[in-house]
């Protein structure tokens, strides 16, 4: 998509339209695919995990954060607890007011 003026507004209505679609679509975060993105979550974390300088990183700032360093330990339990409600209460909080930056 090119940077003409037609086209900027054609990205941003574009993007509108999908911001907007997501905060009414609540059925598009159902269980199957919350699974498969806790999953993902899962993974990422362990890779993050194998590399004990990260590893050192995430304990320090979870201790200085939350004066304790459980929920690195605790998150596949936490995650496994997501419901898609609260993801379309998360949405509609975060995407209330978006901000669409286009560079020419």
């Amino acid at each position: 998509m090119g940077t003409s003026g037609e086209n900027i507004e054609k990205a941003v209505r574009l993007i509108d339209s999908s911001i907007e679609k997501i905060k009414q679509d609540t059925y598009i975060f159902n269980k199957q695919l919350i699974k498969k993105l806790i999953k993902n979550i899962e993974l990422k974390t362990a890779l993050r995990s194998e590399k004990s300088v990260q590893l050192a990183k995430d304990l320090a700032c979870s201790e200085i954060m939350y004066s304790s360093n459980d929920i690195i330990y605790k998150m596949p339990e936490i995650l496994s607890e997501v419901t898609s409600e609260e993801i379309s209460r998360v949405i509609n909080k975060v995407l209330n007011f978006p901000t669409i930056q286009i560079i020419k």
